[in-house]
């Protein structure tokens, strides 16, 4: 049973997906590595940067908040996996 995307991956990728945007073109734009958003949105990253997500909020005209609250509640969500 595989498991559910974090909350930010899940954000990210239906924004880009609205936008019709690559990967690369979301990277571009953010000016961020192409390899951020795909560890982002494969939720294979721990907490972003404040930055990166600025970054992303603006390309993705998402309130850089909106983006911080759902990686803090997918932090908190792991905190619960371990052990």
């Amino acid at each position: 049973m595989g498991e559910r995307p974090g909350e930010l991956a899940a954000l990210v990728r239906a924004a880009r997906g609205r936008r019709g945007w690559s990967r690369v073109a979301l990277a571009a734009r953010a000016g961020v590595d192409e390899d951020t958003i795909r560890q982002l949105e494969g939720d294979r990253t721990g907490h972003p940067t404040y930055r990166t997500l600025l970054r992303l909020a603006g390309a993705l005209g998402l309130s850089v908040e909106h983006l911080e609250a759902a990686a803090a509640r997918d932090a908190a969500g792991m905190e619960g996996r371990d052990g």
